[in-house]
C-alpha cells in the first residue's frame, strides 16, 4: 500500500478491487522495488539512504504508471550514475515476468554490449530467453563471445569482438511476439526517416508496445550547419577552375546556382542586420539529376572531408525545399545556415528517459516534449542530493583542450608541454591503482593518432601499458564515444583527460533550434551558445568520469576517485557541480596554459604588422599602440616579441629593425655624419 496516503485515502484504496488500475500499478511497483532494493544492497553492496531508496521506488513506479496505461508522455529521471538506473529497469522487467503480466517494453541504449549484459542478467534472474528480443547489425560468433566474456584472447587478438564488429549475443527472430525487446538508440533514430521501420521495435502481438525505456540523454533532433565563411570560401575555391570550363558545362552551371544561393543569403543577412525577423530560405529548385551532377563536379575540385565541401553539400540538399534552412546571425560578423532533422519519431510518446546528466543539458531542456519527473525536481530544488562527490578530487588546469590544440601538442613536442605533464602525472599514480585516459578518435591519416601517441609516450617513459590488476587492464586509453554505457572500467580510481570533446558553435546553435522544434524561433537568451556548450561539455565529462569507480555509491557518497582535467573555461567547475555536488577541486599545473596561447596570438599580430610596415625601424611601444595592446601585461608582450620571427626583421633592444639595414648592424644613423 502506498505509504504517502492518509488514513481516509488508505481506506478508499483498500475498497478497490484487485484488478483496479491503481492497484495493478502499485502491485507491480512494489514487486519491482523489492527486487531492485535487494539487489542494490545485497548483490552490489550499496548502502541506500532514505532518499536513494525512495528514488528507486519512484523510478520503477513511473515505469508501471506508463506501461499500465495510467500515465502518458516523455519523462526524464535524472538518477545519478551508479545509483541503480540499469538495475531499476532490470528489476521492473523481472517483476513483470514474475507477476505474469502481458506487458511489453522496448529498452534502448547506445551500445549493443550494454544490452547484451542486461539480457544475461535477466536470464540469471529467471526471465526466459523466449521472452527477450534483441536486434542489432553486428556479427555473432559463439566462440568469440565465450572468449570475450572469459577475458581471453581470440586467435592472438586482445579483443575477440574486433572493436565492435562482433556482439556477444545474437539477433533474435519473431521479436513481435517477445514482450521485452532490446535495441540500440540508432535503430530507433532510423525510424524517423522511414516510418515503416517503427513497427520493428514498437510492434507487439499486433499492437504498440506499452513503454520505451531510453538509457542516457535523448536528443530528438540532429543538427546541420554551415558558416557563411565556409559557404563563400567553398564557392570561391571552385571559381578559379571556371576559365577551364566550357560555357554551360557542369561546373559553370553549379557555380551559377551557388552564386544565386549566395546572393539570397546576403540579402537575408542584411534583413537581419536591420533587426527584421528571420525567414526560411527558399532556394531555387534543382532536379535530382542536377544535384547529382553538381555534387560530382564540385567534389572533384574540393577536399571532400573539408568544411567547404560540407557547406556546399548542405546548399545542394536544400534545393527545392528538400531541407529547410534559416540564416542565424551569430554576432556582428559571423552567420551560419542552420537546419536539423528529427531523429525521434513524434509518435513515440510513452518514454521514460534515464539521464543522469539532465540538469547540465540546456539542449534537452529546450525539448518541450520532455518533462522532468516532479519528485526528482522537488528534491533538487530543496537541496536534497541523492549522491555527493566529496570523495572525488578533480585537478584542474586552465588551458586549451580542443582537438587541434591536443593534436598539435603531440605533433610538435616542447619541453614541459602537455604530453610530458600527462606522462609525469600517470607515472606518479601508484602501481596498484588503475586509470583511464580519455582522448579523441583519429579522424585522418594526416593527423596524429592521439590514442596511439599517448600509449607510445607512456611506453617511452618506461610505463607498462599492458599491466593488469586482478585480470583487468591497469591502463585504458579510451576515445570520446566510449564515455557512456560502459561499466567494465569501474575498477579505475583515476581519470585523465587528454582533450575535451565539444561541437562547433554553429552546430550547437542548430541543435538548440532543433530541440526547440521551431526553425524560425527567435534567438533569445535560451540560445546562448557558450552556456549551451558549457552544459554539454559538463555532461560529457560527468559521463566519462562515471566510467570509473566514483559510479559506486555508499550511503549517498561516491567512492574515492581522482580526476585530471585541462580546459579553458573555469566556469565548467560550477557546471560540473550541478551533477557532482560537493566535488573537491585542486590545481593541476601544466605549461600549455592560456598565457602561452595569448603569446602566440600576439606574436602572429606583430608579424602581420611588420609585414605591412615600410620603415627601417619600429619601436615596441609603437607596435603595441598600433595593435591596441595597451592592456596586455609587459611580461606577456615581452614574451610575444621574443617569440616573433618575422622574415626580413630582427629584434634589437626595444625595437625591430629591417634586416640588411645599417641599424641592423648596430649603426646609429641619426648620429652619423655624411
Amino acid at each position: 500500500m502506498p505509504q504517502a496516503l492518509n488514513s481516509a485515502e488508505r481506506r478508499r484504496f483498500e475498497t478497490l478491487s484487485k484488478d483496479a488500475p491503481v492497484k495493478r500499478v502499485m502491485a507491480l511497483t512494489m514487486e519491482a522495488h523489492a527486487i531492485v532494493k535487494y539487489r542494490m544492497e545485497g548483490t552490489f553492496n550499496n548502502v541506500l539512504s532514505a532518499a536513494h531508496n525512495e528514488a528507486l521506488c519512484r523510478t520503477v513506479g513511473l515505469f508501471s504508471w506508463i506501461a499500465l496505461g495510467q500515465k502518458s508522455g516523455r519523462y526524464v529521471i535524472d538518477l545519478p550514475t551508479g545509483c541503480g538506473k540499469t538495475q531499476s529497469l532490470t528489476a521492473w522487467i523481472v517483476a513483470v515476468h514474475r507477476l505474469g503480466l502481458d506487458t511489453s517494453v522496448t529498452v534502448a541504449t547506445s551500445q549493443v554490449e550494454e544490452l547484451a549484459k542486461i539480457i544475461r542478467d535477466l536470464e540469471s534472474l529467471g526471465v526466459p530467453r523466449e521472452k527477450i528480443g534483441l536486434t542489432h547489425s553486428k556479427k555473432h560468433c559463439p566462440l568469440r563471445a565465450t572468449a570475450f566474456l572469459a577475458g581471453e584472447k581470440w586467435n592472438g587478438k586482445d579483443d575477440p569482438l574486433e572493436d565492435g564488429r562482433y556482439a556477444t549475443e545474437p539477433v533474435t527472430e519473431g521479436n513481435e511476439n517477445r514482450p521485452f525487446l532490446f535495441v540500440t538508440h540508432q535503430r530507433i533514430r532510423n525510424a524517423a526517416e522511414d516510418g515503416n521501420r517503427e513497427n520493428l521495435f514498437m510492434g507487439y502481438k499486433g499492437k504498440r508496445r506499452d513503454l520505451i525505456i531510453w538509457d542516457e540523454a535523448l536528443y530528438s533532433t540532429a543538427p546541420m550547419a554551415a558558416t557563411m565563411s565556409d559557404i563563400r570560401s567553398g564557392i570561391g575555391a571552385i571559381r578559379p577552375y571556371l576559365p577551364e570550363a566550357l560555357p554551360g558545362d557542369k561546373l559553370a552551371l553549379a557555380e551559377e546556382y551557388l552564386s544565386i544561393c549566395d546572393k539570397w543569403i546576403e540579402e537575408e543577412w542584411k534583413r537581419q542586420c536591420d533587426n527584421q525577423a528571420a525567414t526560411e530560405l527558399a532556394l531555387p529548385a534543382l532536379a535530382e539529376a542536377e544535384v547529382e551532377a553538381f555534387s560530382a563536379v564540385i567534389s572533384n575540385k574540393l577536399v571532400t572531408e573539408g568544411r567547404q565541401w560540407s557547406a556546399l553539400q548542405m546548399l545542394l540538399a536544400a534545393s527545392g525545399q528538400k531541407l529547410e534552412l534559416r540564416l542565424a546571425k551569430m554576432g556582428d560578423a559571423k552567420g551560419a545556415l542552420i537546419s536539423y532533422r528529427v531523429t525521434i519519431p513524434p509518435s513515440l510518446k510513452d518514454v521514460v528517459i534515464l539521464d543522469a546528466s539532465y540538469v547540465c543539458s540546456q539542449l534537452i531542456g529546450l525539448d518541450k516534449t520532455i518533462k522532468r519527473d516532479e519528485w526528482f525536481k522537488e528534491q533538487a530544488d530543496s537541496g536534497v542530493y541523492l549522491k555527493t562527490y566529496e570523495n572525488v578530487t578533480a585537478h584542474f588546469a586552465k588551458g586549451n583542450s580542443g582537438r587541434s590544440s591536443m593534436e598539435e601538442a603531440f605533433e610538435k613536442r616542447k619541453a614541459n608541454d602537455f604530453p610530458s605533464k600527462l606522462v609525469e602525472t600517470i607515472k606518479a599514480i601508484p602501481d596498484h591503482e588503475a586509470l583511464i585516459v580519455f582522448t579523441f578518435k583519429n579522424r585522418s591519416r594526416k593527423r596524429v593518432d592521439m590514442r596511439a601517441a599517448i600509449l607510445a609516450e607512456l611506453r617511452k617513459a618506461g610505463i607498462d601499458t599492458a599491466a593488469q590488476l586482478d585480470g583487468k587492464d591497469r591502463i585504458s586509453v579510451l576515445t570520446w564515444g566510449q564515455h557512456t554505457s560502459r561499466n567494465e572500467y569501474s575498477h579505475c580510481s583515476n581519470i585523465l583527460f587528454a582533450g575535451v570533446l565539444h561541437l562547433q558553435d554553429e552546430l550547437l546553435l542548430a541543435h538548440a533550434v532543433g530541440q526547440s522544434g521551431e526553425l524560425l524561433t527567435p534567438l533569445d537568451g535560451r540560445f546562448n551558445v557558450q552556456d549551451i556548450k558549457r552544459g554539454e561539455i559538463a555532461s560529457a565529462l560527468y559521463q566519462a568520469m562515471s566510467r570509473g569507480q566514483c559510479r559506486f555509491t555508499a550511503d549517498g557518497k561516491a567512492k574515492t576517485m581522482k580526476v585530471w582535467l585541462v580546459h579553458h573555461d573555469e566556469k565548467i567547475k560550477a557546471e560540473l557541480e550541478k551533477v557532482m555536488p560537493k566535488l573537491t577541486w585542486a590545481d593541476w599545473k601544466i605549461s600549455n596554459d592560456r598565457e602561452a596561447s595569448k603569446v602566440e596570438v600576439i606574436s602572429l599580430q606583430i608579424m602581420a604588422y611588420l609585414r605591412s610596415h615600410t620603415g627601417p625601424r619600429v619601436g615596441n611601444k609603437t607596435i603595441k599602440a598600433a595593435l591596441n595592446l595597451q592592456d596586455i601585461s609587459p611580461s606577456t608582450f615581452k614574451r610575444a616579441t621574443a617569440a616573433t620571427e618575422a622574415p626580413g626583421w630582427t629584434a634589437q633592444g626595444q625595437s625591430f629593425v629591417r634586416t640588411g639595414t645599417a641599424e641592423s648592424f648596430g649603426f646609429d644613423i641619426a648620429s652619423t655624419g655624411p
